[in-house]
């Protein structure tokens, strides 16, 4: 049962984002022509739509990984899509400009979070909280030196130093917030009172929500 959901998440995610970017690419494609700057935008609205579309696609409607099809789907566009933009300068732009006003949402959320949960933990939810955060620090410690002998061939290579700082870095920012955030919401949906009672929850959110905010 754990390798079908995994090759179902993996491989199916991969495969739905592929396919959405071959689509993605098409219309690209039909829209190349540089000198009209309806189509530019257009071009914009194109790839933000797939984006969402595909993210939809994969983890509402087939149960598989979204974040994963969103990878391959961006991952083969800009492989084989990128020329097929008539102004790239307009798209960068406004993928900037949407990132820096989501990561802003998230850190709001993340910030309202933060002040509900403040309140409420004693010396106990600290200790439990410094020790989940310390093996969290060791399990990305390995994984990164594990794999430190390829990624330090690959692309452009990094140093130890690099990976160092992957390991101790790689908890914070706007990621740690959206996956602590998402966690709360999925065990409350997926979980009823019977199977785990609201206190429990309410602790497994507010441990997420300090450990990654």
């Amino acid at each position: 049962e754990g390798f079908r959901l995994f090759f179902q998440l993996a491989l199916g995610g991969a495969c739905i984002g592929v396919a959405f970017a071959l689509g993605l690419l098409v219309i690209l494609f039909n829209l190349n022509r540089r000198l009209s700057g309806e189509d530019s935008v257009v071009q914009v609205v194109a790839t933000i739509t797939t984006a969402y579309l595909v993210f939809f696609t994969s983890e509402i409607v087939a149960g598989c990984s979204g974040i994963i099809a969103v990878v391959f789907c961006g991952v083969t566009v800009k492989a084989f899509g990128e020329t097929l933009y008539n102004d790239s300068h307009l798209s960068h732009h406004f993928w900037e400009i949407l990132e820096w006003l989501l990561n802003t949402l998230l850190f709001t959320l993340g910030g309202c979070e933060w002040g509900n949960i403040i309140w409420v933990f004693d010396g106990l939810d600290w200790a439990y909280l410094f020790i989940l955060f310390g093996l969290l620090i060791v399990m990305r410690f390995f994984l990164v030196f594990a794999f430190y002998p390829i990624t330090s061939h690959i692309g452009i290579g990094s140093s130890w130093r690099e990976a160092v700082f992957m390991s101790y870095g790689g908890l914070r920012g706007a990621v740690g917030i959206a996956l602590a955030l998402s966690l709360y919401a999925e065990t409350t949906h997926y979980t009823s009172v019977v199977e785990v009672g609201q206190e429990t929850r309410e602790q497994f959110r507010d441990h997420t929500g300090k450990l990654f905010g």
